[in-house]
């Protein structure tokens, strides 16, 4: 007895269509799992934070530093108490180069020293 051929096309004739595979399927594999979505949450909350913190930092520094809130703008902001005997312009001396600064800028420890080096001046704060 000899053994049968395989003979393709007869048997494609015979086969149910349902099992025969048409043309060759290409598997899509999805572009973001179920995992993905909370690692993207998670960095996508986080830059959204480090930009809005960034942000208000960068607002609070240009406040302290040009707001006209904040600078020296006229001798009559500085305050002088407990002066009996140095007159105030002696006092506003001190501060004269300091003008249209922020007072964030005015180096505090300096003009400090500065007006304890009036005479009649025990101490000082600033």
């Amino acid at each position: 007895m000899e053994p049968e051929s395989y003979q393709p096309e007869v048997l494609a004739d015979e086969e149910p269509k349902y099992l025969r595979r048409q043309k060759p399927m290409e598997i899509r594999r999805k572009t973001f799992s179920k995992h993905t979505w909370p690692l993207l949450r998670r960095v996508f909350l986080s830059s959204v934070a480090a930009v809005s913190t960034g942000f208000v930092l960068y607002e609070v520094v240009h406040f302290l530093s040009a707001s006209p809130q904040v600078l020296l703008t006229h001798p009559e902001q500085i305050e002088v108490t407990g002066n009996h005997f140095v007159s105030r312009e002696a006092v506003a001396a001190a501060f004269r180069g300091d003008r249209g600064r922020s007072v964030v800028r005015i180096p505090m420890d300096a003009r400090r020293q500065a007006i304890e080096q009036i005479p009649w001046v025990e101490q000082a704060s600033v």
